[in-house]
């Protein structure tokens, strides 16, 4: 893992983040784990799963956090920055960047990856309001994953043609994630989609290698730099 899917001093140049994203990492593991195991060797849409609310809590908190704390995010953030204090050049030429207190945090080399971090808990809130499907993946063909694991897509607004149409607070969201490779999760906006499942959690089996193939194909189109399988 340390060789392709790792990064040092990502987020600092010393340890004090790491190791509180350590404690969550092993609350997140614990309930991933649970969560994992109660859908058992050979998982079927006819069993009755039960989720703990906690464990349930903590995979929200993992997808978010996740879907942040990746090289593809910290760099998407730090382009903006940039190209924001490029646009303030060119409208204000007199004025010198480095010299104006309120942006000095744009050059900290850390700011993009804390605004990251900071993401991670401030938008907890938009991933709460949406229902996950658990995906039992009954086929020869594995989930794959990738280094930007949190998928979000809008086939919502794709049929309207709506740009712009993976931001979280978009209706119509739709976010997926695979656990293991046989397990993943999908969550969704239900005020726009309704799934066939009645029971908590809502559980579909999997039975297409096509279904399996057009998930692996999100975490392709998504990936940024490597691809697990």
């Amino acid at each position: 893992i340390k060789s392709i899917m790792y990064k040092p001093s990502l987020y600092h140049n010393d340890d004090s983040k790491e190791q509180v994203i350590s404690h969550l990492e092993s609350q997140w593991n614990i309930s991933l784990k649970k969560i994992i195991k109660c859908f058992g060797a050979s998982p079927s849409a006819d069993t009755k799963y039960v989720i703990d609310k906690v464990d349930l809590l903590n995979l929200y908190s993992f997808v978010c956090f996740t879907f942040m704390r990746t090289c593809q995010q910290i760099n998407a953030i730090e382009f903006q920055s940039q190209a924001f204090i490029r646009d303030l050049q060119e409208r204000f030429p007199e004025i010198d960047p480095s010299g104006v207190d309120a942006l000095k945090p744009l050059h900290d080399p850390y700011f993009e990856a804390n605004m990251a971090l900071d993401g991670g808990v401030t938008l907890l809130p938009y991933f709460l309001d949406l229902v996950p499907v658990f995906l039992l993946n009954t086929t020869t063909r594995s989930f794959i994953s990738s280094d930007a694991p949190i998928t979000p897509f809008n086939p919502f607004f794709e049929e309207i043609g709506y740009l712009g149409d993976t931001g979280l607070g978009n209706c119509g969201l739709q976010i997926y994630c695979p656990l293991s490779p046989k397990i993943a999760v999908i969550f969704y906006d239900s005020d726009i989609y309704r799934f066939e499942g009645v029971d908590y959690p809502i559980v579909q089996t999997i039975e297409s290698l096509a279904d399996v193939r057009a998930l692996n194909g999100l975490i392709v189109d998504h990936s940024y730099e490597v691809i697990v399988m």
